[in-house]
């Protein structure tokens, strides 16, 4: 385990051997869903088609224990015609994931962890989600892709 260090306004990354020892003895135990909101308005219905979409994803570290941590990912999408024009659907959804470690887990490793493992752990199950809520409100079905493509972080 690496000592930890301070965090300076730069990230600090992990050794990469350090970081794959973490991860090596890393388990997943749950994936849940913590708590959702959905929206579509009534104009959506009236079109042919959905409109473009745009989404996010944050990230948190949750509870921190000695048998491991929680990690939570928001997801956030939104459909609307232009930039301009009223949101006609909005989907938000939080999923918290359990992890069981026996080595402590930092904000260094959490910084790399929640833009690769708990984004691909999550991933699957927030394009279940989307796709589901879409097609049970009527709504032609909306496939995310089946690869998340994170904005590369800038230094």
């Amino acid at each position: 385990m690496t000592k930890q260090k301070a965090l300076s306004d730069r990230p600090i990354q992990p050794a990469v051997n350090d970081y794959s020892d973490f991860l090596a003895e890393l388990n997943l135990i749950s994936i849940r869903l913590g708590s959702a909101s959905i929206r579509f308005l009534p104009e959506l219905y009236a079109a042919k088609s959905l409109p473009p979409v745009s989404y996010s994803l944050t990230a948190e570290l949750g509870e921190v224990s000695a048998k491991g941590f929680e990690a939570i990912q928001d997801f956030a999408i939104k459909g609307r015609e232009t930039t301009r024009s009223p949101i006609l659907m909005s989907i938000k959804c939080r999923f918290v994931a359990r992890y069981e470690t026996q080595m402590q887990i930092t904000p260094e490793f959490f910084a790399v962890f929640k833009e690769t493992t708990l984004v691909l752990n999550v991933w699957p199950y927030i394009r279940e989600f989307v796709q589901s809520c879409v097609v049970r409100a009527g709504l032609p079905p909306l496939t995310l892709p089946s690869q998340i493509f994170l904005p590369k972080s800038k230094s």
